[in-house]
């Protein structure tokens, strides 16, 4: 005897195969996204949104795997539709008895139970374990992701590490819910590339180290190049940056400006310098350009769109420069490597489970059930057929 398919509870139509289960869990996801960033007080009894929507994405998640199991189940079984749902709307008389009717859709590949429900083996029956199984793959890796993804920016001078595990080193970082720092090694900048054929937009030789000062790895990172990469970790070049104390003083002995100043890079260089700040002194509007590479700085000063002040500084060579009516002195330089820590994302296997979730969508539409009731009637036998090739059939057979 052919394998019967069972009815389904109310509960379990939705929990398996109603839309509206997994969109209530979307629609709450989107309210607590929407708490979170709006800062929408709260009662105390609820929970913080951050938890709320760890505890809702794994709920969902939770349904999305059940209905995925749930689907390659069906597909292991004869009859992957509930023989009690009847297709209505198209009845019609096959003048043939039912045997003959079910012998004939036997030989097409359809199979039958006891009750008379057939349904044929289609493309169409691993559409939805397509859908699920991709949605499941795409949840998991990005919840993953998002749950334990770490992005932290800081900067970095040539000589002793960064201990990467602490926080207060980062000028901004973003961490996961689950996400920790712990565990993380040591980084050492051991060389600023400036100017190089190789690398001509920069770069740093960076090394991690363990607890112990030992070097686990390291390797040469240029600017948006490729990170060095150790332990799930990524470590990116973003920057150079300086600092430079200036100390600039009239011939008065009057201080025009004293104060460090951060120059950044530049999107055009202009000739060998390759940054530039500008600040405002006592008296004039100030421009720096400098070359990381000579370590030259250059001053340019104005009022009332006229340049009263233009002199070159080489730090190293210089201990102070006369610059129109002042003197400019700058004791020291800070180079600073920005770098970014990151735990990347495996948005690969994201788009791998759009894929397959947008093919069984597809093979949903293009491949439609094949579905037979045959019944007993005086004239010789009622059918409902649902699908074009049921119906061909059964007209065939009429």
């Amino acid at each position: 005897m052919a394998e019967k398919s069972q009815n389904r509870s109310a509960v379990g139509k939705f929990v398996f195969t109603s839309p509206w289960l997994p969109l209530i869990f979307i629609a709450l996801f989107a309210v607590a996204i929407y708490a979170e960033f709006a800062h929408i007080p709260l009662p105390r009894f609820f929970p913080a949104p951050v938890r709320f929507i760890l505890f809702n994405n794994l709920c969902l998640l939770l349904v999305i795997a059940l209905r995925f199991i749930d689907q390659i189940v069906r597909n292991g079984k004869t009859f992957y539709y509930e023989a009690f749902d009847l297709a209505q709307r198209h009845e019609f008389i096959c003048p043939e008895s039912v045997d003959t009717v079910r012998g004939g859709l036997t030989k097409a590949g359809f199979r039958f139970d006891s009750s008379g429900y057939g349904e044929k083996r289609t493309p169409g029956r691993l559409a939805m374990a397509l859908v699920y199984g991709g949605i499941l793959l795409a949840l998991l890796v990005g919840s993953y992701d998002n749950y334990f993804h770490i992005s932290g920016v800081f900067f970095q001078g040539e000589g002793a590490p960064a201990l990467l595990s602490e926080e207060s080193l980062y000028l901004n970082i973003l961490k996961g819910p689950l996400a920790t720092l712990k565990g993380l090694p040591k980084l050492q900048v051991r060389r600023n590339i400036y100017k190089d054929p190789q690398w001509p937009d920069g770069a740093v030789e960076l090394a991690l180290l363990d607890k112990d000062n030992k070097v686990i790895a390291k390797g040469t990172v240029a600017k948006d190049g490729k990170p060095l990469v150790y332990n799930g970790m990524e470590y990116h070049f973003s920057r150079f940056l300086t600092d430079i104390p200036l100390l600039i003083v009239a011939d008065n002995q009057q201080e025009e400006f004293q104060n460090h100043v951060k120059v950044k890079p530049l999107d055009t260089p202009e000739g060998n310098f390759t940054h530039y700040a500008n600040f405002e002194g006592e008296s004039l509007l100030w421009d720096v350009l400098y070359d990381p590479a000579t370590r030259t700085i250059k001053l340019l000063g104005g009022k009332d769109g006229k340049n009263l002040v233009d002199g070159v500084y080489r730090f190293g060579m210089d201990t102070s420069v006369h610059m129109g009516r002042f003197i400019v002195n700058v004791p020291g330089l800070s180079n600073w490597a920005e770098i970014h820590v990151v735990h990347p994302r495996h948005m690969l296997f994201v788009f791998i489970g759009a894929g397959i979730m947008a093919i069984g969508i597809l093979m949903r539409i293009f491949f439609r059930p094949q579905r037979v009731w045959l019944e007993e009637a005086p004239e010789g036998c009622r059918v409902w057929a649902v699908g074009g090739e049921a119906k061909r059939l059964l007209r065939d057979e009429s």
